[in-house]
C-alpha cells in the first residue's frame, strides 16, 4: 500500500482501532472508534452502557448511560460483549471476549475472585432432584464437582459432575446445529416430536432432566422450542417456553438489562398474535372477548415493565424505546376503550 511506515506501526495500529472499535451501522457494515470510549474496562456486571444519540440532530454522538447507581471513585465500566451476551455461561463469555477482543476476562462475574458461582450455569440436583447446582467455575480452583445443591446442600461428586458435563455438552452440540440448520429453512420443517422430547429430558424442564433449567443453553432452547410449537399449532406450548425464557433472564443476570426488555416484548406480541390483536394475525379458536381482554392486560403488563427499561437504558429519544412506546400506548388505549388508536403520524426529532 506504500504507506511509508513500518509493518510492526501498520499491524500496531490495525489492532488498535479492532480492539477499540464499535459497531456503527450495518447497511453498510461501518465500525467507529471514540477517544473516550477507548479508554473503558470491560465488566460482565458493567454499570454503564453506551449508544448513539439517535433521534436528535447529533446521531453520530456517543452517548455514554449509568446502568446503575455508581459511587464516588468507582471505575466507569462498559460490556463489550452485546446484551445477550451477558446471559451466557461464565466460560462461554471469556471464549468471546479472549476471540474478538484478545484478553482473558477475570471481571467480577468471570474472576478468579467471584463471589458467586456462575448463575447462568445451572443443573439439576442430582440427589434432591429439585434443588439447583450452579458451576462454580468462575471461581478459582473449583470444578463442577465440588458444586452443592441450593436446597439439600449435598455435593455433586465426581460421578455426576462428569455426567452433567456431558449431557449440557450433548445439549451444545444439538443447538449449535440448529442454529446452522435454521439459517436454511424454518425450524418447524427440521424438528419432529421424538427430537424435541429428547432435548426436554436433557434439561431440566422435565423429571429426568440434568441441565437447566436455569442454564444459558436451555435459554437458547427455549427461544427455538417457542417457534416450533407456535408454527405447529401449540399455541400454549409456545406461550410456556417464552415464559421460560423471561424467568431465566430475570434470574441468571439481576442487574438492568436490555435482553429481558426484549423477552418481554417477545412475549407480549406472541400473546397478541394469539388473541388476533396483532396486524394480519387471526384470533385463536375459542377464545371469547373477554379472554381476548384478559390476553391483551397481559400483554400490556409486559410491554409496560420492558418499555421502562429500554427508557433507563437508552433514553426516550432512541428508536428502541419509541418503537416500544408506541406499541405500548396503543394497546394501552385498547385495553381502555375496547377500539384501537388511529395513527397520529411521526415522532418529532428532539433536540440535545
Amino acid at each position: 500500500m506504500r504507506l511509508g511506515a513500518s509493518a510492526m506501526l501498520v499491524d500496531e495500529l490495525i489492532r488498535a482501532w479492532i480492539l477499540n472499535c464499535f459497531d456503527h451501522t450495518e447497511e453498510p457494515q461501518g465500525y467507529a472508534s471514540y477517544f473516550g470510549a477507548s479508554f473503558m474496562s470491560h465488566s460482565c456486571d458493567p454499570n454503564a452502557i453506551w449508544h448513539f444519540a439517535e433521534g436528535t440532530k447529533l446521531e453520530d454522538t456517543f452517548i455514554l448511560r449509568a446502568r446503575r447507581d455508581i459511587e464516588p471513585g468507582e471505575e466507569i465500566c462498559i460490556s463489550y460483549l452485546p446484551e445477550q451476551g451477558l446471559l451466557h455461561a461464565a466460560a462461554a463469555r471469556k471464549r468471546d471476549l479472549q476471540s474478538s477482543k484478545s484478553f482473558v476476562c477475570t471481571c467480577e462475574r468471570c474472576g478468579p475472585d467471584a463471589a458467586e458461582a456462575d448463575l447462568c450455569r445451572g443443573f439439576r440436583c442430582p440427589s434432591c432432584g429439585e434443588g439447583a447446582v450452579f458451576h462454580p467455575g468462575p471461581m478459582n480452583g473449583q470444578t463442577l464437582s465440588t458444586a452443592s445443591c441450593r436446597k439439600c446442600n449435598a455435593t455433586v461428586g465426581t460421578e455426576d459432575g462428569k455426567r452433567l458435563l456431558d449431557a449440557e455438552m450433548q445439549l451444545q452440540k444439538r443447538l449449535n446445529s440448529l442454529d446452522d440448520q435454521s439459517e436454511k429453512k424454518a425450524i418447524g420443517k427440521m424438528l419432529k416430536e421424538a427430537e424435541v422430547q429428547h432435548m426436554m429430558r436433557l434439561m431440566g424442564d422435565s423429571e429426568g432432566g440434568s441441565v437447566g433449567p436455569q442454564h444459558w443453553l436451555c435459554d437458547r432452547l427455549w427461544v427455538q422450542l417457542a417457534e416450533w410449537y407456535d408454527q405447529t399449532g401449540r399455541e400454549a406450548d409456545a406461550c410456556r417456553m417464552l415464559r421460560l425464557h423471561v424467568d431465566y433472564q430475570r434470574r441468571a443476570y439481576t442487574s438492568l438489562h436490555g435482553e429481558l426488555a426484549w423477552a418481554l416484548e417477545s412475549l407480549a406480541d406472541m400473546l397478541l398474535r394469539h388473541a388476533g390483536l396483532a396486524q394480519g394475525s387471526m384470533r385463536l379458536p375459542g377464545l371469547d372477548d373477554a379472554s381476548v381482554r384478559r390476553i391483551a392486560r397481559q400483554a400490556l403488563k409486559h410491554l409496560e415493565e420492558a418499555s421502562g427499561i429500554l427508557k433507563l437504558m437508552f433514553g426516550d429519544t432512541h428508536s428502541y424505546y419509541i418503537a416500544l412506546d408506541k406499541k405500548q400506548n396503543k394497546l394501552a388505549e385498547y385495553v381502555a376503550t375496547g377500539k384501537w388508536p388511529k395513527s397520529t403520524g411521526k415522532r418529532k426529532r428532539v433536540d440535545l
